[in-house]
């Protein structure tokens, strides 16, 4: 009995922390070129108008190639050509509580946002 609880738990606690890697952080608004979108795990798929982008999931793309995205609280990101951006953190319950964040990692290349809900509230200058 105590084994079958203890086994519960731990299944419980990894469907959470896969819950955060894979959450919801927008959608493919358009692409342009070769673009792919490499999840966490690292399978690929193409990066098309509507294909889901989650937090884990790194966008790459090719020379003269670039893609879209608008993010779940409204902001829009432009990944510019010969780029890997990853959307490292995402958290936004569609109201401005404070606990709303965006965190992006760019290992070469480049990207543009315009900030939507997020970017409102958490606007500070370092």
């Amino acid at each position: 009995m105590r084994k079958s609880c203890i086994l519960a738990g731990l299944a419980v606690l990894s469907m959470v922390a896969g819950h955060a890697q894979g959450q919801s952080a927008g959608v493919v608004q358009f692409a342009a070129g070769d673009v792919k979108v490499i999840a966490a795990s690292g399978s690929e798929r193409i990066a098309r108008k509507g294909v889901p982008v989650s937090v884990g999931d790194t966008l790459l793309t090719a020379s003269g190639a670039l893609a879209q995205l608008k993010m779940g609280d409204g902001a829009i990101v432009v990944v510019q050509p010969e780029s890997r951006l990853t959307v490292a953190e995402f958290h936004y319950d569609g109201k401005e509580d404070g606990t709303e964040k965006v965190r992006y990692k760019l290992d070469h290349g480049g990207f543009r946002a315009v900030t939507g809900a997020i970017g409102h509230t958490q606007s500070r200058t370092t």
